[in-house]
């Protein structure tokens, strides 16, 4: 299995001029680009009291222009594609990679965005202000910036060496592989990763009705994941791309704290780069392809 399967076009991006070099202009091109779609968007939301809708409608009504603007940001910008919503797997003017990013704002939304909305804790911990998503400036510097942030994500192919982790670490069947300089960086995550588990303590207290529901949500998916891998074992590779990686940590930002607000828009920059880059793959991938 190569790195760019399922097989694509012989111009397609990628494989073609990837990774791509990070340039300010093109940086500065996209903070603005994203931004003035957000603010826009965001005010005929405040102006049709879209925001006012609770929950989960109001984090649907966000996430598209997000999503639409983050895809244009780098399938045009950073990957140079024309038409900007293209795909590598199709030249179409609207992709069928960006049609389906943007359909999926509705189980992103259930996911972690929907359940940003202020609460009363139930301990001593830090709560996002009650005008987080109705005030542009409040949205902007918890969600709109991190999420911008998040989709630079593709700049760690621009390192051999993070570039080779990147390609092992998704698919266990390349683990043993790994060298000495990979191995240093899987520790150095499983230390970060480590690193968080006192906040989560916090949280644990803090929000303690719904621990029981992401415990449950993670062992169905778990469960899915390990009995699926089993019967497709000979026909099949696991694949666990990146842009699932931001998806799936979702559940764990779904509490109305700035840390967690931040670190959300983070994963959903970081799966909206994914979808733009390389597509929504599936995580099984049959072995000889």
């Amino acid at each position: 299995m190569s790195l760019y399967s399922p097989a694509v076009r012989h111009d397609a991006i990628p494989p073609r001029d990837y990774p791509p070099a990070w340039s300010v202009v093109k940086t500065v091109q996209g903070f603005v680009t994203l931004n003035v779609a957000a603010a826009a968007w965001h005010a005929f939301l405040a102006e049709t009291r879209l925001m006012d809708l609770q929950p989960i409608a109001s984090a649907v009504a966000i996430l598209p222009i997000l999503f639409l603007s983050g895809y244009f940001y780098v399938s045009s910008i950073v990957l140079g594609r024309t038409p900007a919503l293209s795909s590598r797997y199709s030249p179409a003017s609207v992709s069928a990679e960006c049609m389906k990013l943007v359909v999926s704002s509705g189980p992103i939304a259930a996911l972690g965005p929907m359940w940003l909305h202020p609460s009363s804790p139930a301990s001593q911990v830090q709560v996002l202000p009650p005008i987080f998503v109705a005030h542009w400036w409040s949205f902007a510097a918890y969600y709109v910036l991190p999420y911008f942030v998040g989709l630079h994500f593709i700049f760690l192919d621009t390192n051999p060496l993070f570039q080779s982790f990147g390609c092992k670490f998704p698919i266990p069947n390349r683990w043993p592989t790994f060298t000495i300089p990979e191995l240093v960086i899987l520790v150095v995550l499983l230390v970060a990763v480590a690193a968080i588990f006192p906040y989560y303590a916090t949280l644990v207290a803090a929000f303690p009705s719904r621990w029981p529901v992401l415990g449950l949500f993670y062992a169905i998916s778990i469960l899915a994941l390990v009995l699926c891998a089993y019967l497709w074992r000979k026909t099949h590779n696991v694949h666990f791309h990146h842009y699932l990686m931001g998806a799936v940590l979702l559940p764990l930002t779904a509490f109305p704290t700035p840390t967690c607000a931040v670190l959300q828009a983070i994963c959903l920059g970081i799966y909206t780069e994914g979808i733009a880059t390389w597509g929504m793959d599936p995580i099984f991938v049959k072995t000889k392809d």
